[in-house]
């Protein structure tokens, strides 16, 4: 799925799912983990992106 939706969100998601799996690991945890750390990257994200508007 992630390789045809060429996107990093999917690609992080299925990423997830798949070593979750793979790991015996229980997937809520798992996705709990993945969403803590989504506001982080969307704080990076816009500190890029107002980085490059500056220039």
């Amino acid at each position: 799925m992630s390789d045809r939706m060429d996107m990093r969100p999917v690609s992080s998601f299925t990423g997830t799912l798949i070593q979750a799996d793979r790991l015996s690991a229980s997937l809520d945890l798992a996705l709990r983990a993945q969403a803590s750390q989504r506001p982080v990257r969307n704080a990076s994200c816009a500190r890029r992106r107002s980085r490059s508007k500056r220039r």
